[in-house]
């Protein structure tokens, strides 16, 4: 092993030990000193929204930002999301709480600054774009990007039919979603 990738891999375990360890104080200083926390509660508002159940313990990856040093996260495989699980069954919009649920989040979550500003960004997000008016759109220009494909792939699992209605289930998750956080954040303490 490189002394440079030796040296990364000593840094990431000694910010996971500390986070691990500390409170208080000492901890919220050393995710301020270590972790892009405004770019890690844009990915949380993001995998909350969508529903992104498996995107907490693992289908991320987290990166070292050269200009800040700090940590960033960046999520990858979503394809158990917007309401269906990774084997393409629906699995209702309720399924992820706000709050997530992994350590990080949880130690990141602990302080009040942190919750006050996660709620402004979900807000925002409920605001736009994270509606069927801004989102359909979108949904019905990839829909409609890949129909033809999907048509003529005869090794897919579900039927064409299937696909077909999947604009409106993603809508209806996108409906049903906005109703589940507004509700959660109505309850939840800062």
């Amino acid at each position: 092993m490189d002394s440079g990738r030796g040296y990364i891999e000593k840094r990431l375990g000694r910010f996971v030990g500390r986070i691990n360890r500390l409170k208080g104080n000492m901890l919220r200083q050393c995710l301020i000193r270590n972790l892009d926390i405004r770019q890690y509660l844009h990915w949380l508002a993001g995998a909350v929204l969508t529903g992104n159940y498996d995107g907490f313990d693992q289908n991320y990856a987290l990166y070292e930002h050269p200009p800040t040093g700090r940590y960033r996260i960046i999520p990858w495989d979503y394809e158990g999301t917007w309401g269906r699980n990774c084997y393409g069954r629906p699995c209702g919009s309720d399924l992820v709480p706000i709050q997530g649920y992994n350590k990080l989040t949880e130690k990141v979550l602990a302080f009040s600054s942190c919750r006050q500003a996660y709620r402004k960004i979900l807000v925002k997000l409920l605001r736009k774009p994270f509606t069927v008016e801004d989102l359909g759109p979108v949904i019905d220009r990839m829909h409609n990007h890949i129909a033809a494909a999907i048509y003529h792939d005869r090794t897919r699992k579900h039927d064409y039919r299937t696909f077909m209605r999947e604009k409106e289930f993603i809508r209806q998750y996108i409906h049903e979603r906005r109703q589940v956080v507004k509700r959660e954040l109505a309850g939840w303490k800062d």
